[in-house]
C-alpha cells in the first residue's frame, strides 16, 4: 500500500450518491492517488454494485446494514457505526498508512456510518467534502430526535442533528452556494457543484438499452419516505388517488427508501401505474428525463422534481408539502417551482398551459468544473 501518496474515500449509501461518486472519481486519473468505495445499499433496491467496481482501486461493500429485523439491525450498527467500529471492515482497511492523506467525500452526516467514517478522518487530519443531496442540504430541521436514537445511544453509533453539523466538514460542494444557511457555512469553503446530469455521455454505460422506451402521463410522482417527518404513507395514497379520480394518467416513481407495498393500495387504478424501467430501475430518475414527458411533477420536496424540469420540455415542478402539514422554508429551495396547499390547485396548474414555469433550455445549461477544479488542487497541493 505504500505506492499510494493520498487516499479519496467515498461514502455513498443511494443510488445517487453513487453515481456521483462514480462521476467524480472518473476525473483522477492518477494512479498515484487510492480511490476507495465505501457502500451500504441504505435503500430497498437491488443495486449492481458489480457495474461500479472498476473505477475504485477499494470496494468495501457493508452488507445487512439496513436490516429489517430489528436485533440484527443493532448488531451491524454497532459493529460499524458504534463501539465496537473498530472490528469493521472499513476500518481494518483505513487504518493501515495511517501516515497518508486522507480526503472524503460524502454526502450526509446524519447517516451514522458516514458520522463515525468522518470521525476517523478528521482524527488523522483528513479533508471532509460534504456533496448535495438534495433539498436537504439546505434546510436546518426542527430539533427531533431520530426514530432510533435511543438505539443509537446504546451501541455508540452517532449522527448530526442536521446535514452539515458535523464540525470536521471543511468544504460544501452545492448546486446553489447563495442557498445554503449561513450556520452551515461557518467559515467553510463553499464550492459550486457540478450538475453530474448535463453530460450524460458517461452514464450510459450503465443503461440497459433494451428498456428504452418513452413514458408519458400527465403527472410523474415522485415518491419521498415522509415518515421521518411524521406523516403516514397513507396521507400521500389518499392524494394520488383523488387525483386519479379526475382520470390523470399518473406515473409514479417510489424513492429508493420506499417500499413497493406503500403503493399497492393503487394496483387496481387503471390510470395508475408504477415506473418500470426494468433493470435501469436502480438508477436516479434524472437519467430518463429525456424519455419522459409530463405536465406536471409531484412530490412533497423532492429536488428530483426541480432537476427532472431543467432537462425536460415543458413542464412544471410543483411541491405539495403544505398538504402534507409540512413547515419547509422554501427560501432556501432554489429552482423553479410551484407550491400547493390543495388538490384543487394542482389541477388547476396541470390544466393551465399558458404557465409554464420551465421552458427547454431556459435555463444556461454549463459545468463550470469548480468542485473538479477543487478536488484536483487538495489531491496535488495545488
Amino acid at each position: 500500500m505504500g505506492k499510494y501518496s493520498k487516499y479519496i474515500i467515498f461514502t455513498p449509501f443511494t443510488s445517487f450518491q453513487l453515481l456521483t461518486s462514480v462521476y467524480y472519481v472518473k476525473q483522477i486519473n492518477d494512479k498515484s492517488i487510492r480511490k476507495i468505495l465505501i457502500w451500504t445499499n441504505f435503500t430497498k433496491e437491488n443495486i449492481p454494485i458489480q457495474k461500479i467496481e472498476k473505477y475504485f482501486d477499494k470496494v468495501i461493500v457493508i452488507k445487512d446494514f439496513y436490516k429489517e429485523n430489528i436485533i440484527k439491525k443493532q448488531f451491524f450498527k454497532l459493529v460499524n457505526a458504534g463501539w465496537l467500529f473498530c472490528f469493521s471492515d472499513w476500518y481494518k482497511y483505513l487504518a493501515k498508512d495511517k501516515e497518508k492523506e486522507r480526503i472524503l467525500i460524502c454526502f450526509s452526516d446524519q447517516n451514522i456510518l458516514t458520522h463515525k467514517i468522518a470521525t476517523e478522518i478528521n482524527r488523522y487530519k483528513g479533508q471532509i467534502i460534504l456533496v448535495e443531496e438534495g433539498v436537504n442540504t439546505y434546510l436546518i430541521p426542527e430539533n427531533k430526535k431520530a426514530r432510533d436514537w435511543y438505539f443509537n445511544k446504546l451501541i455508540g453509533a452517532k449522527s448530526s442533528e442536521y446535514i452539515g453539523q458535523f464540525e470536521g466538514i471543511s468544504t460544501f460542494f452545492v448546486r446553489h452556494p447563495e442557498s445554503l444557511p449561513q450556520i452551515k457555512k461557518n467559515g467553510r469553503k463553499v464550492i459550486l457543484q457540478n450538475d453530474i446530469f448535463l453530460e450524460q455521455s458517461w452514464i450510459k454505460e450503465f443503461i440497459d438499452n433494451s428498456r428504452n422506451a418513452m413514458f408519458s402521463c400527465d403527472i410523474l410522482w415522485l415518491g419521498q419516505p415522509l415518515i421521518s417527518d411524521n406523516i403516514e404513507d397513507n396521507t400521500q395514497i389518499e392524494l394520488l388517488k383523488q387525483l386519479g379520480q379526475y382520470g390523470y394518467q399518473i406515473i409514479v416513481r417510489k424513492h429508493p427508501r420506499e417500499s413497493a407495498k406503500k403503493y399497492a393500495p393503487l394496483t387496481n387504478i387503471k390510470n395508475i401505474c408504477m415506473f418500470d424501467a426494468g433493470d435501469n430501475g436502480w438508477l436516479p430518475i434524472e437519467v430518463f428525463a429525456k424519455l419522459f414527458t409530463a405536465k406536471v411533477i409531484l412530490s412533497a420536496y423532492s429536488s428530483a422534481g426541480i432537476n427532472m424540469c431543467n432537462y425536460m420540455k415543458k413542464c412544471k415542478c410543483i411541491f405539495c408539502y403544505p398538504m402534507f402539514g409540512l413547515k419547509i422554508d422554501k427560501s432556501k429551495i432554489t429552482g423553479e417551482f410551484s407550491t400547493v396547499t390543495t388538490t384543487k390547485e394542482i389541477i388547476e396548474c396541470i390544466n393551465n398551459k399558458q404557465n409554464y414555469l420551465i421552458e427547454e433550455n431556459q435555463l444556461e445549461q454549463i459545468n463550470q468544473n469548480k468542485d473538479i477544479q477543487y478536488i484536483q488542487n487538495i489531491l496535488y497541493d495545488a
